[in-house]
């Protein structure tokens, strides 16, 4: 078995998971009482859902229980429409820290 990636640190994967799933859930909790007839939440998954890539241990869990978020605020009383987007990776300067710009280019899945 390989060794832990240092991203398994607890307080990174509970940032992501806070970022990307408690806040909606608290957006959905506390605005969708007031949203109009026929409103919707969209909230953003991710490719690393379903294919995970070494390293981003959190970002894939985090996208996949957005997924299944999803699918619970679906059968909640409201907001009346969820949906997800999940894109592929898109070039947004975000990968830009890793270094090279050949490694910035992620492949799309």
């Amino acid at each position: 078995m390989a060794e832990p990636s240092p991203n398994w640190n607890p307080m990174r994967v509970l940032k992501s998971f806070h970022t990307k799933v408690v806040g909606p859930i608290m957006l959905a909790k506390h605005f969708a009482p007031t949203m109009p007839p026929g409103g919707s939440l969209v909230l953003l998954s991710g490719a690393a859902a379903l294919e995970p890539d070494p390293g981003f241990l959190a970002v894939a869990a985090t996208n996949g229980a957005i997924n299944t978020l999803v699918r619970s605020l679906a059968v909640a009383p409201a907001p009346s429409t969820i949906n997800v987007v999940s894109p592929c990776t898109v070039d947004t300067g975000a990968w830009d820290a890793f270094g090279e710009p050949s490694n910035a280019a992620r492949p799309t899945h």
